[in-house]
C-alpha cells in the first residue's frame, strides 16, 4: 500500500520543465520529454530539480501537503517534497513504468497531458495534469485527476 501511495505522490507532484519552441509540434515534444525527465529525476530523488520546475502555485501546494501530512511547516519545496515522500512510506520510484501518453493537447501557453503508468502491485495509474509556459519553458500547474485501475 505504501508503494501505491508513493506512486500517487509521484503523479500528484508532476514536475515538468523544458525549453519549448513556438510551434505546437515542438511544444508537444517538449511536454512529453519533460514528463519522461520527471520520472528519471524522481527515481534519483532529485527534488531540487523537481521543485525548480513547479509553478509557484504548485510549490505552495507541495508545502501545504507537507504541513498536513507530516506537520512540516516550510517554504522550502525540497524539504516539503521529502516530507511528502516520508508520509507515503518507503518509496521505490524505479518500480514505476515509463509513462505512456494518452493525450497531449497544447493550446497557447497551456498544455493538458494524460498519461498512464504501471504502478506497483499490478495497478495502472491514470493521471491528467496541466502545464503552463513560464518564460521559455514549461512548468506543472495542477494535476486534475489521479486514478488507479487493475492492470489487464
Amino acid at each position: 500500500m505504501r508503494a501505491i501511495c508513493a506512486a500517487g505522490a509521484v503523479l500528484a507532484s508532476l514536475t515538468l520543465a523544458a525549453c519549448g519552441g513556438s510551434a505546437a509540434g515542438s511544444d508537444t515534444v517538449a511536454v512529453k520529454n519533460v514528463t519522461l525527465s520527471l520520472f528519471a529525476a524522481l527515481e534519483h530523488d532529485d527534488y531540487a530539480s523537481a521543485c525548480a520546475d513547479y509553478t509557484s502555485a504548485t510549490r505552495t501546494l507541495v508545502e501545504q501537503a507537507a504541513l498536513k501530512l507530516q506537520g512540516v511547516s516550510t517554504s522550502d519545496c525540497v524539504l516539503a517534497l521529502r516530507a511528502v515522500e516520508r508520509a507515503s512510506g518507503p518509496s521505490n520510484y524505479s518500480q514505476l513504468g515509463i509513462p505512456q501518453f494518452t493525450r497531449v493537447a497544447v493550446s497557447g501557453n497551456t498544455a493538458t497531458v494524460a498519461i498512464t503508468v504501471e504502478a506497483p502491485h499490478g495497478l495502472i495509474a491514470h493521471s491528467t495534469f496541466s502545464v503552463v509556459r513560464d518564460g521559455a519553458g514549461w512548468k506543472v500547474d495542477r494535476a486534475s485527476s489521479l486514478q488507479f485501475s487493475p492492470a489487464t
